[in-house]
């Protein structure tokens, strides 16, 4: 089979092309009426020549011709305008498919693959995709119509001569098919050096603070330069072997035009033949040769999207965390049971959590501690479901994670150092619906104020409506984490975490969020990450993480005198006296 009709890119292709099905069966009747208004010219001239020829004649055969020719023009211009139309609406709608069902994908497929390659190669096999649905749509039904409607005026024209003209036809298909083999191979390398280029300079761009600062511009020029060259060789190859099969169809057509006119002029001297069969064989004959040619590729263009559906396919299958279906309420999450959990990252034989046992209650805050490396941002990526392929059972109120399909994460705030915003709204950076009729107006106004974001609001003169850019640029590194918090609180999860959430933050804000901590716990689970030791004493417990374990868990008043902490804290003052 030539795609998988049970995958959900196929799926979705034929979803958008039933959304369309007026505009495909239009670009349908209009190949066929450009197939006919071409036949119809060619007729027309056969029939001219087949009679005596005066003036008044000449004139009335001129004037069909030039309807049928015009005839043949609107109609290809509608039907590119259709095909243009419906081939950009799927590339769209299969781009925003692919990239929304991409963000659904496990953590360690970004670990594995940086984010600009896979990309690239969501792109290059969109482009692929969108070059065949043209090729189908403008060109193979016309082709493939041309050449059935051709050959079978050919045959009643004249056998012979029809003979005559397909001999060569089936040694330059199978010259074309052996090329087109090494055409896919080719192409598959040009894909991946593409990838790889686009992948360095998306990667480059992003970088450019740290680029300029450190001066590594003329590095990653050269790199960058290195692997442009590599894509213009793998496209040298490519455009090579694609202009050997595109010669060897035009050799083939014109030899077939040139033999025919060598044989049928013959014919016209003998007698055997009308000039006017002649011109309109012939005529027949180029519009064949120039369908043959048009559909020579059909098997690169075709491997090339099957290939591109196959990627597709496996990039974007669906993952268990999608379905989202047995899911508990923020209410339901009592607490957080870690039951021998290890972990290690991918192609990384050393954990990264060695076998760990704890539980985190409601209403209740816990300070997690250690040294940079330790396992604290393993241990919080696992409980906000960003992994699974954990040993051990992590359990929300008795559930498995895993069997959560998916809920984890919708039961987790995450306040990070650097959190990430989108071009929007204020109001859709911190609610994360794109309707304001569904905003919590007492819950929105809560967040602000918790989170000193309302003051931020006034003191720059902007109001919720106002728009941000991406990252929040346009704010300072305080009023983004203020923002970040707010958004953490909006969302009224039953797990909120905050991953060194205050390092940006000025000291009365800090100390704000502190004093409404415990207002911000009830009914909630709260982690917190940091490297500031004074502030533990707003927690219930302080977890000190040594080499993937949980080295002590005890209450602040009993943790200071933990070795382990003792350690943790001289460390913390030594580095302080440093900086």
């Amino acid at each position: 089979m030539l795609f998988n009709v049970e995958g959900v890119v196929y799926q979705t292709l034929k979803s958008l092309c039933a959304k369309r099905y007026w505009a495909i069966t239009c670009i349908v009747m209009l190949n066929v009426l450009v197939v006919c208004s071409s036949f119809g010219i060619a007729y027309t001239v056969e029939l001219l020549f087949k009679q005596e020829v005066t003036a008044t004649t000449l004139n009335q055969f001129v004037a069909i011709i030039l309807l049928l020719l015009l005839t043949f023009v609107a109609s290809n211009a509608l039907r590119q305008k259709l095909v243009f139309d419906v081939k950009e609406m799927m590339s769209t709608k299969l781009m925003s498919f692919a990239i929304g069902r991409l963000m659904y994908k496990q953590q360690q497929l970004f670990d594995q693959t940086a984010p600009s390659k896979l990309y690239s190669n969501v792109d290059y096999d969109i482009k692929a995709i969108n070059v065949y649905v043209h090729f189908v749509l403008s060109i193979l039904i016309q082709a493939s119509a041309t050449l059935l409607c051709g050959f079978i005026y050919l045959l009643v024209t004249n056998v012979y001569m029809t003979l005559v003209s397909i001999v060569a036809v089936p040694v330059v298909i199978l010259m074309i098919f052996r090329i087109s083999q090494k055409v896919s191979q080719a192409n598959s390398h040009k894909r991946d050096m593409v990838s790889m280029l686009n992948a360095a300079i998306i990667e480059s761009l992003s970088g450019i603070q740290s680029i300029k600062v450190h001066k590594m511009e003329g590095l990653l020029s050269t790199q960058i330069e290195s692997k442009a060259s590599d894509v213009y060789r793998a496209t040298k190859r490519l455009h090579s072997l694609e202009s050997i099969v595109s010669g060897l169809i035009i050799f083939g057509g014109f030899s077939s035009v040139i033999l025919v006119l060598w044989i049928g002029g013959h014919n016209v001297i003998s007698g055997t033949m009308a000039s006017g069969e002649l011109v309109a064989f012939v005529m027949v004959l180029l519009l064949m040769s120039y369908s043959f040619a048009s559909i020579s590729d059909i098997n690169t263009v075709t491997a090339k999207a099957k290939s591109a559906i196959n990627n597709l396919e496996t990039l974007l299958q669906c993952d268990y965390e999608l379905h989202a279906i047995n899911t508990k309420s923020a209410e339901d999450i009592k607490h957080i049971s870690l039951c021998d959990l290890s972990f290690s990252y991918q192609n990384n034989k050393e954990k990264a959590l060695n076998g760990i046992n704890y539980t985190f209650q409601r209403n209740h805050i816990y300070s997690i501690v250690g040294r940079s490396g330790s396992g604290k941002s393993t241990l919080i990526k696992l409980i906000s479901g960003l992994y699974y392929n954990y040993q051990g059972k992590i359990l929300l109120s008795d559930a498995e994670a895993k069997s959560q399909q998916g809920s984890p994460h919708k039961h987790v705030a995450l306040i990070e150092q650097d959190p990430f915003f989108f071009n929007g709204t204020i109001w859709q950076n911190i609610t994360l619906v794109d309707n304001d009729k569904k905003i919590d107006e007492l819950r929105l106004n809560r967040a602000l104020a918790l989170s000193q974001f309302d003051r931020v609001i006034k003191n720059n003169q902007i109001t919720i409506d106002s728009n941000i850019s991406t990252n929040a640029n346009n704010l300072s590194g305080g009023e983004k984490q203020r923002l970040a918090i707010a958004r953490a609180l909006y969302s009224d999860c039953g797990i909120l975490i905050l991953d060194e959430a205050t390092n940006s933050l000025d000291k009365a804000t800090e100390s704000i969020l502190h004093q409404h901590l415990r207002e911000i716990a009830r009914n909630k689970i709260v982690l917190v990450i940091t490297h500031n030791l004074n502030s533990i004493n707003l927690s219930d417990q302080v977890l000190v993480i040594e080499k993937g374990k949980i080295a002590a868990a005890q209450p602040p008043n009993q943790i200071i005198t933990n070795e382990h902490f003792i350690k943790i804290s001289e460390q913390t003052k030594s580095l302080q006296k440093e900086c």
